[in-house]
Parts: structure tokens; sequence; C-alpha cells
């Protein structure tokens, strides 16, 4: 049986050491590597990945591009490169477990009708480690994509790239835009629209280190900045009031709570991403956008 191929994705800036640990856990991957082909936009202004990305290419297929800053430009830069059968977008900071490229090599096998598979993002010791995913395997839905997927733990065919094209690069860090975020789910959302279907398979994990947020200096501008990109998503993908209101009132819970409870770094930080998802939502239609 031919075994499907693999495109991964892999945009970086100003990390060094997990770029190789993320290359070192797929050097001991369960699938044959001949199969794998990464595809490095490096947006680092000097050569620091050079020495990993020469020893990764002893075992897999490696190719290094540059780009200018910005995450879902660089996913633009690499897109056209990949070739496989499967495309993902592995962070720079993540890690695959032995076993997951032939898992999902084998969720596509058993269900060829699905386009795209959604994986639980944990710490690799069993901790959801990046947003609020859930046991519970489910159909992706314009409603619950914003908990069950983000941009390492999607695989999709590669027919899907093809017909939804690249990123929104009004979105994403680095984009020198006020919408700091929602690349995660503006792409699925697109995948959606176009017809494709999504499935969230909690049993299959990709690994991810722990979120941790410091409520102090430039995090309540980053909270806001955060808050602003949802905002962006949801009007541009024309969410209904009171799915707008939830998304709104979620983080005004949370300074309440977090007010309560004394922690006042914490309640500036959800107020301001409650703050950046009013004013992404209310303003973003004004604004001249990237095209």
């Amino acid at each position: 049986m031919t075994r499907p191929t693999f495109s991964l994705l892999l945009c970086t800036l100003n990390r060094t050491k997990e770029v190789g640990e993320f290359f070192d856990a797929l050097k001991l991957q369960q699938y044959p590597l001949e199969n794998v082909t990464v595809v490095v936009v490096d947006q680092n202004p000097d050569d620091r990945l050079v020495p990993f990305i020469q020893a990764a290419q002893e075992f897999c297929t490696v190719v290094h591009l540059r780009s200018k800053i910005g995450l879902s430009r660089a996913r633009n830069v690499g897109l056209p490169h990949c070739t496989g059968d499967i495309v993902a977008f592995p962070d720079d900071d993540c890690w695959y477990p032995p076993q997951l490229l032939a898992q999902i090599a084998d969720y596509f096998a058993q269900h060829p009708q699905k386009t795209g598979v959604s994986v639980k993002p944990t710490d690799g010791k069993g901790n959801i480690s990046v947003g609020r995913f859930t046991n519970v395997a489910a159909s992706l839905n314009k409603q619950n994509v914003w908990q069950l997927a983000c941009s390492i733990s999607v695989f999709y065919k590669r027919a899907v790239i093809e017909a939804v094209g690249g990123f929104d690069e009004n979105l994403g860090v680095g984009a020198g835009t006020p919408w700091g975020s929602g690349e995660d789910t503006d792409y699925p959302l697109r995948v959606l629209q176009n017809g494709f279907e999504i499935e969230y398979i909690p049993s299959i994990e990709v690994h991810h280190p722990q979120v941790v947020l410091e409520y102090s200096g430039n995090a309540f501008k980053r909270g806001f900045s955060y808050g602003a990109g949802m905002g962006y998503v949801l009007r541009k993908h024309h969410y209904g009031f009171f799915a707008c209101l939830r998304h709104i009132i979620r983080p005004l819970g949370g300074a309440l709570l977090s007010l309560v409870k004394g922690r006042i770094g914490k309640a500036r930080f959800h107020g301001a991403v409650a703050r950046g998802r009013v004013w992404g939502l209310f303003v973003r239609g004004r604004l001249h956008l990237k095209t």
C-alpha cells in the first residue's frame, strides 16, 4: 500500500533549540520519513537554524525558505512548496509524538471522505496545553471551531489547501496590523465554507508546552491585540449578535472573577481582551485592509 506524503510547514522566528527539538522528535516518527517534507520558513536575520536543518536533511527532506516577519505572510511563502498529500502547520515550539503521522495517515485511509482532521494539543503528559479543547469527538462547525481547532492541531488533504488558498495576511503575530491573532480560526472557517469537513479526534495528540501568560507589561497590549483579531474574524465571517456577545461576555466574566479573587493583573488582561474583541468587531470595517 502506498503511504501518503506529508508537507509540514513550520514558520519560525527567534527560536533555536525548539526547532532542533521538533526535528529530534520527527526523527522518532513511526512512519517512513522519506514521505515527509518539512518546509521551514525562516524569519530570522541570521543562520541560527542552518545546523539543525543540515542535520535533519539526513533523514527527511527539508526546504529552507526566507520570509519577512509575519506568521500568515510566512505561511503564504511556504504554501506553494507544500506538495504532499497531507499538509500541516506545526508551531516552532511544538513536537510530534512518535505515532502521530502514522495515526493521521491511518485516519484518512479509514475515512477517505474526510478532508481534514483536528487533534488534541497536550503538554506530553495528557494535559491540554492550548485553548479549550475537549475529550469528545465532534465534527467542526462555525460555533465549535473556536474550541476544537488551532494551527498545530489540524491536518488537511492538499486538495483543501488548493481550494482555500493562502492565509489572511491582515491576521496574526507580526502582521503589522492591530489584529494579532485569528488566523488559526479564520483558516478552518474558510475550509468549512468551501464545503470541506474537519473532524476533531481527541484520541490523537500533538504536543505543545503549556501556554503561560504573564499579566504585566506588554501582556495587556497583547491581550487587546489578540482580542481584536478575534473580533475581526467574528465580523469577517458574519457571526450573529448573540454569538458575538458570548465572546465578549466570556473575558468580562473572567475579569470580574479575577477581581473578586484579588488578581488585578489577570483582571486587566481579561478586560483588555474584551475591549479588543469589541474594537475588532466595530472598527475593523472602517480601517484599510491589505488585499
